[in-house]
């Protein structure tokens, strides 16, 4: 594994321009509404303490973070700005796609260790309970 500081592919977005893209999302058990609304609260007081992943195949998907997302358009809709931390993995899940020969549909989100095993972004995943 070659060494790789995380925090340089960090990019931010406002919530407003986040919010004004038409992502798809990968919600395995639904939405909890009471997390989304406990997410743009704690939001409104700390800013976006968070990362979410972002890849643009076909279209952007929300890699990670759909309480998250909703939560920041919850905001926007509420006329609050806040600044958004992403990463853009679009070169993993391509390279996922390819090695495994199947569409976004078939990358198992849920699983993201698998997805980036052997890539840059593997001792990240590590680290991350969620994933």
């Amino acid at each position: 594994m070659r060494d790789f500081n995380f925090s340089e592919m960090i990019q931010t977005i406002s919530n407003y321009d986040l919010t004004a893209y038409n992502y798809q999302m990968f919600m395995p058990d639904g939405v909890d509404e009471k997390k989304v609304e406990a997410l743009a609260e704690d939001m409104k007081k700390n800013g976006f303490t968070s990362v979410i992943l972002l890849a643009n195949l076909d279209g952007w998907y929300l890699v990670t973070g759909t309480h998250r997302y909703l939560a920041v358009k919850k905001l926007d809709e509420e006329d609050i700005e806040v600044e958004i931390k992403y990463v853009d993995v679009t070169d993993a899940i391509e390279d996922y796609c390819k090695r495994e020969d199947v569409t976004i549909e078939f990358v198992p989100l849920d699983h993201l260790r698998k997805v980036f095993e052997g890539t840059k972004y593997e001792e990240f995943a590590r680290e991350c309970v969620e994933w």
